[in-house]
C-alpha cells in the first residue's frame, strides 16, 4: 500500500507481477460450492454458541438468585441448603466456564454480607451493643470538648432494607461505621516528579494502587496538608467513573504507598474498628448491594458519586465475631473459585492445542 495516512492506494503493478494460482473451472466451481457449504456451518455453529451461551447464563443467573433469595432465619436456613445441593447435583454442567464462575463469586459475596454464608452464634455480642458503647464513648468525648457533635442522619426506614436481618444484626448508615474523608484540590502547578506522591482517580485501581503516573508536591507544602495523609489499611474509594468495565475502582493503602495525600475526587474510608473489620466492609464494597445500589450521576459529563452519597447508604451490621467467621469463609470459597477459574483455563489451552494439531494433520 502507498500513498498518505488518509488515502491509501494498491500500485497497479501488484496485479501485474504478483502470481496467481489459477485451478480448472470445474474445480473452481467445486471449491465456491464446499466453502459456501462451510461458511453456512460456521454460521449454524456460532448462533447456536450464542444460543447457548445465553441459555447457559440465565440457568446460571436463575440458579444462583435462589441462593440470595433464601429467607434468613437464626440458622442457615433449610432452603438455601437445598438450592446449594442443586447447584452442586449440575455443578459441572453450570460452572463450565468463566463467566459462571464470576456469577458464583458475586453470588458468595451477596451471601456473606446478608447473613447466609455462616451460621449465627448466639453467644456473639449483638451489634446494636457494639453501636451502643461507641454512641457512649462518643458523647463522653463530646462533653469533653475534644470532639464536635455528630449530625445523625434519620433511622433506616423499612423501604430502605433490602432484605431482612440475622439475630445479632442492625441497620446503619455507612458514616456510622466509617470516618470519610474527601481528597483536597491540590494545584496542579504544585505537582513535581518526586516529593511526596498525590493519590489521584488514575492511581486508583482494583484493590491496590497503581503508581505508574504519579505526581507529587515537595515535602514542605505536603507539611501543611497532613490532615489528608494516608495510612496503611485505609481504603480509598474512586468517586469519578467508580465503576467501569472490570469493576469497582477502590484500593487498600499498603506501607509500601506511604507517605501519600489524598487528592480530590477520591474518598478515604476508615472503618471503626469497634464496629466493622476493613476485610468485611471490603465484601460490601464489592458486592451488589453496594455496585448495585450507588448510581452515578453526571458530573461535567464524567459518572460521579459524592462521599455524602456513600455516607447514607444502608449497611447491614453484623457482630464482630461473625464478621471475622464470614471474612474467612469467603477467603476459602474465593480460592475454591480461583482454583476453578485455573483448572477451566488449562482444559480451555489443552482444546486448543488439540484443535492446533488436529489442523496440521489435515493440512
Amino acid at each position: 500500500m502507498t500513498g498518505s495516512a488518509g488515502q491509501k492506494r494498491m500500485p497497479r503493478d501488484y496485479f501485474e507481477r504478483t502470481p496467481f494460482p489459477l485451478p480448472p473451472l470445474a474445480e473452481q466451481s467445486r471449491i465456491v460450492t464446499r466453502v459456501e457449504e462451510l461458511m453456512r456451518l460456521c454460521d449454524a455453529l456460532e448462533a447456536k454458541g450464542q444460543l447457548e451461551a445465553t441459555q447457559h447464563a440465565q440457568l446460571v443467573s436463575t440458579l444462583l438468585a435462589t441462593l440470595t433469595d433464601s429467607e434468613t432465619p437464626a440458622q442457615l436456613p433449610e432452603d438455601l441448603t437445598k438450592n446449594w445441593h442443586r447447584i452442586a447435583t449440575h455443578f459441572d454442567l453450570l460452572l463450565d466456564r468463566p463467566e459462571a464462575v464470576d456469577a458464583l463469586e458475586q453470588t458468595i459475596l451477596q451471601l456473606a454480607v446478608r447473613g447466609l454464608l455462616v451460621p449465627q452464634d448466639p453467644q456473639d455480642e449483638p451489634a446494636r451493643e457494639l453501636l451502643k458503647k461507641i454512641r457512649a464513648e462518643k458523647d463522653k468525648l463530646i462533653a469533653e470538648g475534644k470532639i464536635k457533635r455528630d449530625k445523625p442522619l434519620p433511622p433506616i426506614a423499612e423501604d430502605e432494607q433490602p432484605f431482612a436481618l440475622p439475630m445479632g444484626w442492625e441497620w446503619v448508615h455507612v458514616s456510622d461505621t466509617v470516618d470519610m474523608l474527601n481528597g483536597y484540590a491540590f494545584k496542579s502547578e504544585w505537582f513535581k516528579q518526586t516529593g511526596v506522591r498525590l493519590l489521584r482517580n488514575l492511581n486508583v485501581s482494583h484493590g491496590y494502587v497503581d503508581w505508574s503516573q504519579p505526581a507529587a508536591i515537595d515535602a514542605n507544602t505536603a507539611a501543611e496538608y497532613q490532615q489528608f495523609g494516608l495510612r496503611a489499611g485505609d481504603i480509598v474509594l474512586s468517586l469519578d467513573r467508580p465503576i467501569i468495565s472490570t469493576g469497582l475502582k477502590y484500593a487498600v493503602i499498603r506501607e509500601s504507598d506511604l507517605p501519600c495525600l489524598l487528592l480530590q475526587r477520591v474518598a478515604r474510608l476508615a472503618p471503626e474498628a469497634k464496629l466493622v473489620s476493613s476485610d468485611f466492609l471490603l465484601l460490601w464494597l464489592q458486592s451488589d448491594l453496594f455496585v448495585g445500589t450507588i448510581d452515578p450521576g453526571r458530573s461535567n459529563g464524567v459518572p460521579h458519586i459524592s462521599t455524602k452519597q456513600v455516607a447514607a447508604l444502608a449497611f447491614a451490621l453484623p457482630p464482630l465475631a461473625e464478621q471475622s467467621r464470614i471474612v474467612t469463609r469467603v477467603a476459602q470459597l474465593r480460592r475454591l473459585c480461583a482454583d476453578l477459574r485455573q483448572r477451566l483455563s488449562a482444559s480451555q489451552s489443552t482444546q486448543a492445542h488439540l484443535a492446533e494439531a488436529l489442523v496440521q494433520q489435515v493440512s
